[in-house]
């Protein structure tokens, strides 16, 4: 040990002084500063946080940090579709759709605008169901942003709360999820959009 360690232990007095005045200094600056050192406003007492709770830390979806980090151009896109398809804007949606390479169907009819019209007629609401599934978690495949999640994972491997998501946004039944997980993959609605902002698909079925 140094000299000066030695001599604080060879005069008890003179310790008992020091550590008094090192406990008013670190009260002071306790109550001058917040628990991450930045000084508060005058009588604001430092807010104790919650302990973590159940409902807190549990998401029934998969939890996916880059959800809200895709590129630019990708949620500029989502979020045009999303508006339009919200308001029922057919020609919205139509000046989003490519020119060419763009998937809706296979092979019924040749514009995705007429089918989806026609499903509408039919009551099975097309437009509400791509909204929902914009809100859902996406995945990544080959390059393209893909939602659901669910898209290329295993059917099997879905919670409860996962289906009833998924039913909830009207991809597919409960009753077809389960017969996905027999089949062995995802066949329900599903949005895709290229990393550069193309909207690649809508659509169900293999």
């Amino acid at each position: 040990m140094g000299p000066r360690f030695e001599s604080w232990r060879a005069h008890p007095q003179s310790n008992e002084r020091m550590k008094r005045a090192a406990t008013i200094l670190a009260v002071l600056a306790l109550a001058a500063c917040g628990s991450n050192g930045e000084r508060e406003e005058a009588g604001t007492p430092s807010a104790v946080p919650e302990p973590p709770t159940a409902a807190t830390v549990t998401d029934p979806l998969p939890a996916d940090p880059a959800q809200r980090r895709v590129p630019a151009a990708v949620e500029e896109t989502r979020r045009a579709i999303m508006e339009a398809a919200e308001s029922g804007d057919y020609d919205a949606l139509a000046a989003l759709i490519p020119g060419s390479g763009f998937t809706f169907s296979y092979g019924a009819g040749e514009s995705a605008i007429d089918y989806w019209k026609d499903l509408d007629a039919q009551g099975e609401r097309p437009l509400e169901t791509m909204a929902a599934v914009l809100a859902l978690p996406h995945t990544r495949s080959r390059g393209t942003f893909v939602w659901p999640w669910a898209y290329d994972g295993d059917p099997a491997d879905l919670t409860d709360e996962e289906k009833d998501a998924l039913a909830g946004a009207r991809v597919a039944t409960r009753k077809q999820l389960d017969q996905m997980a027999e089949f062995g993959h995802y066949l329900g609605w599903r949005l895709g959009i290229r990393r550069d902002g193309t909207w690649l698909y809508f659509v169900a079925g293999d």
